[in-house]
């Protein structure tokens, strides 16, 4: 295949996941998956994988700056989020599968949109990535925030956490009780499903079993931390990357020490700040 046909076997396969999401009038026309592309194959495409309960429109601001430096860039959707209602129980159903499943079928196509590819993902985004990263050969992952652990558990309960999640009736919690349903942005859940929350500390502990024994097959793997995060336990991330370097694997860590205290730092609408502290950094983590 050339890189010509390449690049359209991608492009219509975007198209299809696209077009199924504009007919489906349970999906907020906010929230479909975009692709921002030159008509044609780049030197490099990325994938950014949005974050836990919010959808492709948090990356809008950050794909166009990519875009505007040459990148290919492809914003998924990522499974059972997006949805019109705001209160949408379908999100407990989530599962890791799902989950590994999206991350893999996103790749493909920026495979073939690129000649090299990054993939950059937030919150439950930056947990696909990384297992991306654990068991698909590319060049650069980018994972802000992944999900190994929560806050204040340590990493060595954490597969009791996940369990008692799965199995406990799921919850739906506001992400602010003050506000609840009025919570910003109004394109992202304001409230998290703790069955689906399992499932995305499930996939971290497919990365985290997997690093124990073979290093990334991503060239690169860039973790990027806030310092003051209230939801992640930052070491738990912070030792699967050790766990890669220590199988050789070619890893750099990044901790934002000058941010507020949150989880999400790529949202413009609730962080703007974001724009001037936080995209540059990761616009020359990729650059790297």
């Amino acid at each position: 295949m050339t890189p010509g046909e390449s690049f359209s076997a991608g492009l219509g396969a975007f198209d299809t996941i696209a077009a199924a999401d504009h007919d489906d009038a349970a999906i907020d026309p906010r929230c479909v998956p975009f692709l921002l592309h030159h008509g044609r194959a780049t030197d490099r495409a990325i994938v950014l994988f949005h974050g836990f309960t919010n959808c492709p429109r948090q990356f809008a601001a950050f794909a166009q700056l990519l875009f505007e430096r040459g990148f290919n860039v492809y914003v998924p959707r990522l499974p059972r989020h997006g949805m019109r209602d705001k209160l949408t129980p379908q999100l407990a159903g989530l599962t890791a599968a799902e989950l590994s499943e999206c991350a893999t079928r996103s790749l493909k196509i920026a495979a073939q949109l690129g000649a090299h590819v990054s993939v950059l993902g937030l919150s439950a985004g930056a947990t696909a990535a990384a297992w991306l990263a654990q068991t698909h050969a590319f060049d650069c992952v980018v994972a802000i925030a992944p999900f190994f652990s929560v806050v204040r558990i340590p990493a060595l309960l954490e597969p009791a956490l996940t369990g008692v999640l799965e199995l406990a009736p799921n919850l739906e919690l506001w992400w602010d009780p003050r506000v609840k349903q009025n919570a910003e942005p109004s394109h992202a859940y304001p409230r998290f499903s703790t069955h689906a929350l399992a499932q995305c500390l499930k996939l971290g502990e497919t990365v985290r079993s997997l690093a124990h024994t073979d290093a990334p097959r991503s060239a690169r793997s860039i973790l990027v931390l806030n310092a003051k995060d209230p939801a992640i336990d930052n070491a738990a991330a912070s030792a699967v990357w050790q766990l890669w370097r220590a199988h050789g694997g070619t890893t750099d860590t990044y901790t934002f020490k000058n941010l507020d205290v949150r989880h999400d730092i790529i949202e413009p609408v609730t962080y703007p700040d974001a724009i001037a502290l936080v995209y540059p950094v990761l616009l020359e983590l990729l650059a790297a």
